[in-house]
């Protein structure tokens, strides 16, 4: 049918016909797994067959934190049963007995809750439960600096045997299809918005004196300093050691600065960054200098995030994660999200924020 296409023969359909198939198609490709990840997830937290079963294992006061909390009641697994053993004489027994449970049950997974600094049981759990066809997990203390080593794996360095932890998931290849798609979709983005652009600037003009481009230092791919480009919104220029973010009914948000910021038009400028190579299409998004230095002091993961390009949209965009960043748990559920797609790019994936960005009213959902 392709081969048809391209040199005119005889095709059953037209070839305007042909063409809205291939993207119609396209588009319900990823409708359709989109409705199957929200079907599994909801299965997921209602406990239903998609749910995975899962039993704890381990001394009775960890046990009992893990259940008190709601971190394991939230995860959208079935913990279907708890196992208390005992350190001493009984720790083979009692390791035996729970894996012979394991096994009658058919369990997917299996969480051992004994503290890291308890080595040697930690390891006589391994041994026990790794004999089972289920996931072992093993549970980590918050704040011990372990979450830095997700992602993880054995490997060799010559003779050594070392931990590799990853930089980011694009080969050369990868960077290299990254960079051509934010070159040929920026242009196009940038011809189509320009007659908005030039509205924009001339109303921008009009309602408040100053420039009509609002120009900040960031930080790009590899701690890299850039300036961004964004339509002026606010009186305020601030580029220096204190930034004050904006916020709800802020003062100095201007008229037409509300009105860039509902439809997120002020950020169309940043095409040109796109185009410069600064940034891409898709990535975690740049923060001020100011801010990016206090967040870096408060968790320790954050400047992974300068391990790619930043970002237009993003993982965390789409998923809701934007605005003021004035809280710890904010800015650290928005790195968990960006250190996601760090350590899982994909041009699907980038194809998917695209289209969730445009079309998802999550995606951009903005309080001003």
């Amino acid at each position: 049918a392709f081969l048809g296409f391209l040199d005119r023969g005889d095709l059953d359909a037209s070839r305007g016909a042909f063409i809205a198939f291939y993207f119609l198609g396209l588009a319900a490709i990823y409708i359709s797994r989109a409705s199957m990840v929200r079907l599994v997830r909801k299965s997921g937290r209602e406990g239903g067959l998609l749910a995975a079963r899962i039993m704890v294992v381990g001394f009775a006061n960890e046990i009992e934190r893990l259940m008190r909390g709601s971190a394991l009641r939230d995860s959208g697994k079935q913990v279907v049963r708890s196992y208390v053993i005992q350190d001493g004489e009984t720790l083979t027994r009692d390791l035996a007995r729970a894996s012979r449970v394991a096994r009658r049950e058919s369990l997917d997974e299996i969480l051992i809750a004994a503290p890291l600094s308890r080595g040697d049981v930690v390891e006589r759990c391994l041994a026990a439960f790794l004999q089972l066809p289920a996931a072992v997990h093993v549970h980590i203390e918050p704040g011990n600096g372990l979450e830095r080593f997700a992602g993880a794996r054995v490997t060799r360095v010559g003779q050594e045997s070392t931990l590799r932890l990853p930089g980011h998931s694009m080969s050369a290849a990868d960077i290299a299809v990254k960079r051509a798609c934010d070159i040929v979709l920026a242009s196009i983005a940038l011809v189509l918005a320009a007659p908005l652009m030039a509205a924009v600037a001339i109303a921008i003009k009009i309602d408040s004196p100053g420039p009509v481009f609002f120009v900040q230092t960031r930080y790009g791919y590899n701690r890299k300093p850039f300036r961004i480009f964004k339509f002026r919104s606010m009186t305020a220029m601030e580029n220096g050691r204190e930034i004050k973010q904006a916020t709800q009914k802020d003062f100095r948000v201007t008229r037409m600065g509300r009105f860039t910021r509902r439809f997120n038009i002020d950020e169309l400028p940043q095409l040109v960054n796109v185009l410069r190579g600064e940034m891409s299409l898709v990535g975690p998004r740049p923060h001020a200098v100011a801010h990016d230095r206090a967040f870096a002091k408060d968790i320790a993961l954050y400047p992974r995030r300068h391990n790619v390009k930043p970002g237009i949209t993003g993982w965390a965009q789409v998923n809701g994660l934007r605005g003021p960043t004035d809280s710890h748990e904010k800015i650290a559920n928005r790195v968990r999200y960006d250190l996601h797609y760090v350590d899982n790019w994909s041009l699907l994936l980038d194809l998917w924020i695209l289209v969730l960005t445009v079309f998802s009213r999550n995606a951009y959902r903005n309080a001003f």
